[in-house]
């Protein structure tokens, strides 16, 4: 799940790392490896390695403080598997999402078998060179080499027929189909990409096209990240100024909460509205429909809850595994995919195309827990968890991101990565860090209070806190190097306080986006601003300079909106006039930084010594 990009001040960036991604396919010659190798590295063991199996946690009454507890309280099984499956007795299963009943509906049509994503030990290398050629404006660079992902609309009789008819096709030309022939068959060998040369064409040259097709191929509809109907509860999230309350918000207290209502007791409560990761999406499962594997935004945890109809089965991999798992993909992948991707992973895994087969990746030495969730079952994966799964028939689950205390190890790592790639980070982990440890500070949580959740795993509980501590230090650290560096030139100043001028050019930042299911408009300004340098979104402080929004009128993209730790390196690089023919000139006028704070560098520092005075409780 996805969240809707900001637009405005930083589109056009997007568009420019997005394109640049692309030119990497010029590289790809030197991504070519030989028939032998590949061979050589995709042999494997002789005997074939089988998945972990996941706990299962029977939940037969609702604890006091609900789902979030039992979360919390497993945390550590969560991290060693990568998953747990919650199996709930019927008594205090949640309310369900409904589906909306629409004319017209969007489809992604999957095959069975799949194109292959990763190189099969008996594949040839392809010749890439000049592939690069064939990546301009909108073409799709991964055609004839990853599934298509697109989706289509139809009407949604076309759309129900087309499931009965694609079910009943694929039984018939694979009887034994389940999870052993998904395995053997979602990469087939018999289709891989090579390189011909097309005469026929009106362009000349070299096209890549699939070898063979296979002898069988199904179609299989698969209807994703559908919007649930507002009728059956809150639609927007808690914080977010434009929510707007239809229905039952909550699930009673005699039950526990669906991924619909969840965030509504968690930190996620005093967010804005991103759609799938604070409120929930729907999945309408067909026979045969996979969803590929994948990792959440900012190494968020997944929560998933499967109301009706037959099984899924997912394959996961521990947190831990994902260095490893990289490095195989890197080996197998094949070198026209890395090249677009400019061979980063985490790109790859982005476009929602990587179909691997689990098998590959345990038989190459990547640890991965298998989960099988029947109606009623709650699965969550991981913070970091790269997973995937097959559809063994007709179902709906609903999913939704969550954030908790054990989240914000791996959200840090994922923002230090993304900086370094200057990957745009458009959720407010910041915010939900400060918060979270003020409430810490006062002995309180979202849920129940700072004592009931040290006391669910006291050495987790300081690991999880040291890295609030960690984090706000390293602020600090880095706000007064940049503030004293400007000796007497700098000034500091409460959000609430700066001028209607700069008020005006850090609201233009967070642009009201239009949602398509309702006609409401998401506010985003109380979550934070987007550092102009790393595109990630900070709440604690940005520095701006008042003169250079008074020349360009506040106009995106012209004035400086450095975060805390890139402002000593860039914000002297922003004050010039950029005219095209002409050369750059500066800005004429005083450039005094302007440090806009939501929380002053004396409360932060009273904070660390809140928090480390709360350990030496738990600690003692």
């Amino acid at each position: 799940m996805h969240a809707q990009m900001r637009g405005g001040r930083h589109g056009r960036r997007a568009r420019a790392a997005s394109a640049a991604a692309g030119a990497a396919a010029v590289e790809v010659a030197a991504d070519a490896k030989t028939a032998a190798d590949a061979t050589a590295r995709m042999d494997g063991p002789t005997q074939r390695c089988v998945a972990l199996s996941a706990p299962i946690i029977h939940v037969d009454d609702v604890p006091p403080d609900g789902l979030p507890y039992l979360i919390r309280k497993h945390s550590r099984q969560v991290e060693e598997f990568g998953a747990v499956l919650f199996r709930v007795s019927p008594s205090i299963r949640p309310q369900l999402s409904s589906v909306p009943k629409l004319a017209k509906v969007q489809v992604q049509h999957q095959t069975f078998p799949m194109i292959p994503t990763v190189v099969s030990k008996i594949q040839r290398h392809a010749d890439a060179s000049g592939f690069h050629e064939q990546c301009h404006d909108d073409a799709d660079p991964f055609a004839g080499i990853l599934p298509d992902c697109a989706k289509r609309e139809v009407s949604r009789t076309s759309y129900e027929a087309s499931c009965k008819a694609s079910a009943a096709e694929l039984l018939m030309q694979f009887p034994d189909f389940g999870e052993e022939r998904f395995l053997l068959s979602v990469n087939d060998p018999s289709v891989f990409p090579v390189r011909t040369d097309d005469r026929s064409s009106a362009r000349s040259g070299s096209r890549v096209r699939l070898s063979a097709a296979p002898l069988v191929k199904v179609s299989i509809p698969y209807r994703n990240d559908i919007v649930p109907s507002r009728s059956d509860g809150l639609g927007r999230s808690a914080g977010d100024p434009d929510a707007a309350p239809t229905g039952t918000c909550r699930s009673p207290r005699d039950r526990l909460d669906s991924p619909r209502t969840i965030n509504r007791v968690g930190m996620s409560r005093y967010l804005s509205t991103y759609e799938g990761m604070t409120t929930n999406m729907l999945y309408k499962g067909t026979l045969g429909s996979m969803f590929p594997l994948h990792m959440e935004d900012s190494n968020l945890l997944s929560l998933s809850f499967l109301q009706e109809g037959a099984p899924k089965l997912w394959w996961v991999a521990p947190p831990d595994q994902v260095c490893n798992m990289f490095d195989v993909l890197l080996r197998c992948l094949h070198p026209l995919v890395l090249a677009v991707v400019g061979r980063n992973i985490r790109n790859f895994l982005a476009t929602k195309r990587a179909y691997c087969s689990p098998q590959v990746l345990l038989d190459n030495g990547v640890k991965m827990s298998l989960v099988r969730q029947e109606v009623g079952d709650y699965v969550l994966t991981a913070a970091g968890a790269p997973h995937m799964g097959l559809n063994l028939g007709a179902n709906v689950a609903s999913a939704v991101n969550y954030t908790c205390l054990a989240w914000f190890g791996r959200a840090v790592e994922y923002m230090e990565q993304a900086y370094l790639e200057l990957r745009y980070v458009p959720f407010p982990f910041e915010k939900l860090l400060v918060l979270s440890s003020e409430l810490l500070a006062d002995g309180k949580w979202w849920f129940g209070n700072a004592s009931s959740i040290a006391a669910c795993d006291p050495a987790l509980f300081v690991r999880d806190v040291n890295v609030l501590i960690a984090y706000l230090e390293r602020y600090l650290l880095e706000n007064e190097r940049f503030v004293s560096g400007q000796g007497a030139g700098c000034e500091a100043m409460a959000v609430d306080s700066v001028s209607p001028e700069v008020k005006a050019f850090l609201a233009a930042d967070t642009v009201r986006e239009a949602d398509v299911n309702d006609g409401l408009r998401v506010d985003l300004s109380g979550d934070g601003y987007t550092c102009s340098t790393c595109y990630a979104v900070y709440w604690l402080s940005v520095v701006v300079c008042p003169t250079c929004i008074s020349y360009f009128g506040g106009a995106p993209d012209e004035a400086p909106l450095c975060c805390w730790r890139c402002a000593e390196s860039t914000y002297r690089c922003w004050h010039v006039i950029q005219e095209e023919g002409k050369p750059d000139r500066p800005v004429d006028g005083s450039h005094k930084p302007l440090v806009v704070w939501r929380r002053s560098t004396s409360r932060v520092r009273d904070l660390v010594a809140s928090l480390r005075r709360l350990l030496e409780t738990v600690l003692h």
